[in-house]
């Protein structure tokens, strides 16, 4: 992964169901 899309990744940390989940991209 480059540098953008290790931000977008970063960004997209979110809280789901009352707890922090980080984003992980469809395989």
């Amino acid at each position: 992964l480059d540098a953008k899309r290790l931000g977008e990744a970063d960004a997209m940390n979110q809280i789901v169901d009352g707890k922090l989940v980080p984003y992980v991209p469809p395989q």
